[in-house]
């Protein structure tokens, strides 16, 4: 490898998909951690369910409650980053990117892939949508019941894309332990460079 250049055919989603595979009877292989900026410039991460990977520009996709502190946190400045670590390889990718989160007011072309999305969710996971807003008090009464069908998507309801402009693999089972750094040019190409980790 000339200058720290990994070979061409070497692809991070190639990574990411082997992994995944390798992983699969891992329970936590679904959950990445988010990490966003608050309003008084703190950094705020928890641990969400990975949805799906878009492709074309490549995106993380998962779901959130639109009142959330990390929705908010994602309008006020969408970037941020996500880490996923995959215990039964070792192996750590992080990816930074530009936050898009799909309320019920997003650009009417949207609105398609946003009921799509909401269509293809468990039944349990919709219910979450019909709770009470994120961090409101809870008491004996707060009703968590769904009222009314459930076959349209509610106002609480947000689809978040992770639009990824570098990637960070880190592999730790090697000694030395083996890191990559892929960063996505304004053409939409991919640059890797082994780097130490």
């Amino acid at each position: 490898m000339n200058e720290g250049v990994e070979p061409a055919c070497v692809d991070w989603r190639q990574r990411l998909a082997e992994s995944r595979r390798a992983n699969e009877d891992e329970p936590t292989r679904r959950y990445v951690q988010l990490a966003t900026v608050d309003e008084d410039g703190c950094g705020r991460c928890r641990t969400v369910l990975f949805r799906e990977l878009l492709d074309d520009p490549p995106r993380l996709m998962f779901v959130t409650h639109c009142q959330s502190p990390k929705a908010r946190q994602m309008r006020e400045n969408p970037w941020g980053e996500a880490c996923w670590y995959f215990r039964e390889t070792l192996e750590q990718f992080r990816f930074l990117g530009r936050y898009e989160p799909l309320g019920a007011d997003c650009a009417d072309a949207q609105r398609p892939f946003r009921r799509q999305v909401w269509e293809q969710m468990p039944e349990k996971g919709k219910k979450l949508f019909y709770w009470p807003a994120p961090g409101e008090l809870r008491t004996p009464e707060t009703d968590f019941e769904p009222k009314g069908d459930m076959a349209t998507s509610p106002a609480s309801f947000c689809v978040v894309l992770l639009e990824v402009v570098r990637v960070d693999w880190l592999d730790l089972k090697p000694w030395p332990h083996e890191r990559v750094i892929y960063e996505r040019n304004d053409d939409g190409q991919w640059r890797a460079r082994s780097v130490v980790a």
